[in-house]
């Protein structure tokens, strides 16, 4: 439980929204938050998939192994926490989601609101619901 109205210390949390791995830290994230006296820092990270997993349509086997590998361990992580993830149909592009994000920051002296996988307010953040109130 947070002590004093600022907090003092800051952390930089780097997401990018297509990353299951981003989506499922979300939650523990905005736990760091509320349990300590920290504010997160919310950046953006393009992870450019086709330059290291190679594109959909030109990926090798090795490249394969290694998307399911992912998406297995990235399951697993969300079974514990009674999620589900799933892979996509297609690579989506997360630039205009991150361009949103630093445009949102930079003009809020509060936490833009995120994604909260543990949420009970369909995807709406503890942080901006207690905002709000």
């Amino acid at each position: 439980m947070k002590i004093s109205p600022m907090p003092t210390g800051n952390i930089t949390i780097y997401i990018d929204y297509k990353s299951p791995y981003a989506y499922l830290a979300v939650g523990p994230a905005l736990s760091l938050e509320n349990e300590y006296d920290v504010r997160l820092d919310w950046l953006p990270y393009v992870l450019e998939i086709p330059l290291y997993l190679g594109s959909v349509e030109a990926r090798n086997e090795h490249q394969w192994r290694r998307v399911r590998y992912a998406y297995m361990d990235a399951r697993r992580l969300a079974n514990r926490r009674g999620l589900v993830v799933r892979g996509p149909k297609k690579i989506f592009d997360s630039s205009l989601a991150s361009m949103g994000l630093l445009f949102a920051s930079a003009r809020t002296s509060s936490l833009p609101t995120m994604p909260s996988p543990l949420s009970d307010s369909g995807g709406e953040s503890s942080t901006s619901r207690t905002a709000r109130r």
